[in-house]
């Protein structure tokens, strides 16, 4: 059986897909891309979403960008808008929805 990469939820700017060999996830909006284990893949996203009003990642940036992430390197940070919090709550929800209905359909 040959490896394979499957899209689990996408939108106009961006996609989660899974490797199927080295069960990676793959993070891609705008330009992007973060790899991930399913686990940290949604500490991530809970983090990002459950921080989107926390008064420590507001500040208000050029071109709309008011919420503001520090990556565990120090000198790199994650910019988003409101909008764009949205739409990655939006992939992040459809991947769960996939990733459970998965595992009723073809429990292990």
């Amino acid at each position: 059986m040959g490896c394979n990469f499957e899209i689990l939820s996408e939108n106009e700017y961006g996609y989660i897909g899974k490797c199927t060999c080295c069960e990676e996830f793959n993070f891609a909006y705008k330009n992007l891309l973060i790899t991930f284990s399913e686990e940290h893949l949604f500490h991530f996203s809970d983090w990002l979403i459950s921080n989107q009003n926390n008064p420590d990642f507001l500040f208000d940036l050029p071109h709309g960008k008011s919420r503001i992430y520090r990556s565990p390197a120090e000198n790199l940070f994650i910019t988003f808008d409101v909008d764009e919090l949205q739409e990655l709550s939006q992939l992040f929800t459809e991947t769960k929805l996939v990733l459970e209905a998965r595992k009723i359909v073809t429990p292990e």
